[in-house]
């Protein structure tokens, strides 16, 4: 993100730690405002499931229960529950999938939109949570993930090695980097291309602390080194390790 691309050395789990708790403060000094906002879009939006120009900045709003979930409380995750159960439309909902249940009720309301269902597989892609590369190796098992698909590859591994930087940098021993290698070369053997552009997750493994440059340039080079590996993987890896 972008505080991270101004640091010289980027502490991703430092800045996520501070992210989260100015959103949960100014959720709590807002709370009451923000629990008006809520109230009166759903009540200017109800019934409507055409994106219309005026309608526009209604549907913009439609996150800002995430701001409430932020708190972390039973009703203002219950709300967004509910949210997902009288939405109507992905815009109305996407914000709201910060549960279990709620990703369970929206795939089984949903899961006959392909194009749904992609967002659905990369919400929880970019999901932070402690178990994150468990669920992501949950998701690649899941009957909506098809990993011939490049759309449903870009959604999962995609979103979680490029847009999820706790769950990708925070399990310990590098394990998500050790599991974006075996992906890649799964992927280098059917799609190369599709595999240079999940790769190029590593590609900035300088940016980083020693432990982590040294995980990541390790995989680097052991994709760099697979017998048979396509010529777009092999560039990617040779121009990151010698950059």
């Amino acid at each position: 993100g972008y505080v991270a691309e101004q640091r010289a050395v980027a502490d991703l789990l430092l800045i996520h730690e501070a992210r989260d708790s100015v959103k949960k403060q100014s959720a709590t000094a807002l709370r009451a405002d923000l629990e008006a906002v809520v109230a009166a879009n759903a009540a200017a939006t109800a019934g409507e499931t055409r994106l219309t120009r005026s309608l526009g900045g209604a549907r913009a709003l439609k996150n800002v229960p995430e701001h409430l979930a932020a708190l972390g409380e039973t009703v203002t995750l219950d709300a967004c529950l509910d949210t997902v159960r009288t939405g109507s439309n992905m815009t109305d909902v996407s914000a709201a999938l910060g549960r279990e249940a709620a990703l369970a009720e929206f795939y089984a309301k949903w899961k006959n939109d392909y194009l749904v269902m992609v967002s659905w597989l990369r919400i929880q892609a970019m999901a932070s949570r402690p178990d994150a590369l468990t669920a992501v190796k949950a998701l690649m098992k899941h009957e909506a993930f098809d990993i011939t698909n490049p759309n449903n590859v870009y959604s999962v591994v995609g979103g979680y090695a490029m847009a999820n930087p706790v769950g990708f940098h925070s399990p310990p021993f590098g394990e998500g980097y050790v599991w974006l290698a075996d992906v890649v070369l799964q992927l280098d053997k059917s799609n190369p291309q599709v595999a240079a552009r999940m790769v190029s997750a590593f590609t900035r493994w300088r940016k980083y602390n020693a432990s982590r440059q040294e995980t990541m340039k390790a995989q680097l080079e052991r994709i760099r080194g697979t017998k048979g590996l396509s010529n777009d993987v092999f560039e990617i890896c040779d121009k990151s390790l010698a950059a």
